[in-house]
Formats: C-alpha cells, sequence, structure tokens
C-alpha cells in the first residue's frame, strides 16, 4: 500500500463510505471510463487541498546541482535556467542561496575543483525566482555557480513524506473531506426526504456534524509545517542555528 492508497484509507474509516459514494461517485452514464471512488477523492482532497496547502506551507529542501544547465551572463547578473530535471521534474518553490564552485583545467578540460576550495554562499536577497524554475542571480563575479539550495514542491504521490508526517496528514485528509462534505454538499439536502434510499435527514444530521471541519483543518495545516521541518533534518538545523526555533 503507498502512502495516498493509506490515507484514503483512513478517510473511508473515519466517514461512511456510503456518504462518501453518495456524494463523489461519477455515474456510469457520463463517463466512458468508470471513476473510482479513490480516484476522485485523490482529485480533491489530496491534489486539490492537501498538496495545494502543504506546498504553500514550504515543501522540501534541497540541493540542487545546476551544473550543465543553461545560464545566460547578463550585465547586471546571471540567469540559470534549471529547467524540470534536476529537480526531478518538481517546481521550486523558493531559493534559499546559491553555492560558487571553482574552476581548474585538467588536460585542457575545465572542471570543478570544489575539493579544493570551500564553496561561498550568498544570500537570499540576492536571489530571484522566476517563472519555469528560472533563478535570477543579481551580481556575477567570474565563478560559476555550481549548486542552488532550494524549497521543492512535494511529490505528487506524497513519497517524501516522513512516516511520522504521514499520520498526521491523514488526519488533515480527514478533516478536509468533511470540510468539503459540509461546505459543498450540505445545501443538497436541505427540505430533502429521501435520496437513492439512504435517510436524507440523518445524511444532513451527520453533514451538520462536520461544520467545525475548517477550523480543525486550519489549526493541523499549521503543526503540519512544524512536524515536517522536525522530521527533515536539513531544513531543522538550518532553521536551529538561524535561531528561529528555541
Amino acid at each position: 500500500m503507498n502512502k495516498i492508497d493509506y490515507i484514503l484509507s483512513r478517510v473511508k474509516r473515519a466517514i461512511p463510505v456510503v456518504l462518501l459514494d453518495q456524494f463523489y461517485r461519477v455515474s456510469k452514464e457520463n463517463s466512458l471510463v468508470p471513476v473510482t471512488l479513490d480516484h476522485i477523492l485523490r482529485k480533491i482532497i489530496i491534489q486539490d487541498v492537501l498538496l495545494l496547502d502543504i506546498n504553500m506551507m514550504g515543501g522540501k529542501e534541497s540541493k540542487i546541482s545546476v551544473t550543465g544547465c543553461p545560464i545566460e551572463q547578463l550585465v547586471s547578473g546571471q540567469i540559470i535556467r534549471v529547467g524540470y530535471g534536476p529537480t526531478g521534474g518538481k517546481e521550486i518553490l523558493s531559493v534559499l542561496d546559491v553555492s560558487y564552485g571553482y574552476m581548474q583545467a585538467f588536460g585542457g578540460k575545465a572542471t570543478i575543483a570544489s575539493s579544493s576550495f570551500a564553496p561561498l554562499q550568498i544570500s537570499d536577497s540576492k536571489v530571484t525566482l522566476g517563472a519555469n524554475n528560472t533563478v535570477y542571480v543579481e551580481g556575477y563575479n567570474g565563478v560559476p555557480i555550481t549548486t542552488i539550495r532550494a524549497i521543492l514542491e512535494h511529490d505528487s504521490n506524497l513519497n517524501d513524506v516522513s512516516i511520522r508526517a504521514l499520520n498526521y496528514l491523514s488526519k488533515m485528509a480527514v478533516a478536509a473531506t468533511k470540510q468539503n462534505l459540509f461546505v459543498q454538499k450540505t445545501i443538497l439536502y436541505k427540505n430533502a426526504v429521501v435520496n437513492n434510499g439512504i435517510d436524507a435527514p440523518y445524511i444532513e444530521e451527520v453533514l451538520s456534524s462536520y461544520s467545525d471541519a475548517e477550523s480543525i483543518y486550519m489549526d493541523m495545516l499549521d503543526g503540519f509545517r512544524a512536524i515536517e521541518i522536525m522530521g527533515d533534518k536539513e531544513s531543522y538545523t538550518r532553521i536551529l542555528r538561524a535561531g528561529c526555533i528555541s
């Protein structure tokens, strides 16, 4: 079982499947290919809510080699077109800093001799993230940039989420589903009596019990960032050194 399957199983354990199926199923008459409940939940809860929100809270810190990436030299600085190859297909959310390497010639071929020199980093105040994984670095000292340290979006299958964070994220998914049901579906059952053999007043009562799901979800979203940082050794060490955690 992969991580998304686990999260969806937690949702279906916390919320009656008959209720989920009632609201999220796709009519076979309107679909050439049968669509499962898991497929729908993955789209409207995992992709449209969880991934969107946790990426905006901050993704995963990573060091990205830009050696070989197209670099445009300007009078004011450098434009590095990182693209999606070096990032494994992920979007760069923000750039923390860049590291310079040093060039030495060996047999007529220029190579990076980073083992002979300590890399030099510059602050994010001189680094600007552009569209399509493009980075602008202000200034140019003649030494090539070899690495950027950046925050990348989460893997679409959540493979980069730790086991510790996965349990918490599963609880968030349950809250997000309840919030979606309450906001999007309650009005459909106002003044209804029976729908597809299910007692509508009972469904309306269940939906009403989800009225606080939005506040629960938002509180948990704030907590997820802290859990994620604790599980990311590089991020935690960097923030600890900066004095942001006591």
